[in-house]
């Protein structure tokens, strides 16, 4: 495999969300104002789906440790599980924030993502520094992200 380079397309992602945990308040209530605590607000969003691209292919199982910062500012800590199409294991961390739009459920989302395996056939993603953009739709628990070499 000959490694990719910057700005090359490794993966597209489509995750749903499978669950959420939350420490005493609510996600809905932080991102309508209804109820932000001065502290922020903590969730845990565990996600699934499907990674398909020109250079990595395969099932994601993560959890999103977000903090919704008292001025509103989300803030994403990832980790998670690639398993590729040939049956190894891909460590997957990032961080990373979500975007509000203005009246609109969609999110737009910006993360700095490393991969690790010690699998013979991906050990050159060890050394690669990742990029990812795309959207999440809360209204859906729906999110797309497109994954490059930074």
């Amino acid at each position: 495999m000959t490694t990719p380079t910057s700005g090359d397309l490794l993966y597209n992602c489509e995750l749903n969300v499978q669950g959420m945990t939350e420490y005493g308040a609510s996600l809905e209530g932080a991102l309508t104002g209804k109820h932000m605590p001065p502290e922020g607000v903590r969730v845990d969003v565990a996600v699934k789906g499907t990674a398909s691209g020109p250079i990595l292919k395969g099932y994601i199982e993560a959890v999103d440790y977000a903090h919704i910062r008292a001025d509103g500012r989300l803030h994403l800590h990832i980790h998670g599980t690639i398993t590729t199409e040939d049956d190894a294991k891909i460590s997957l961390a990032a961080e990373g924030v979500l975007l509000p739009r203005a009246d609109d459920p969609i999110f737009d989302l910006r993360e700095s993502l490393a991969l690790l395996s010690s699998a013979a056939n991906y050990t050159w993603l060890n050394t690669l520094h990742l990029w990812g953009e795309g959207t999440v739709d809360l209204a859906n628990g729906k999110l797309n992200l497109s994954v490059r070499v930074a």
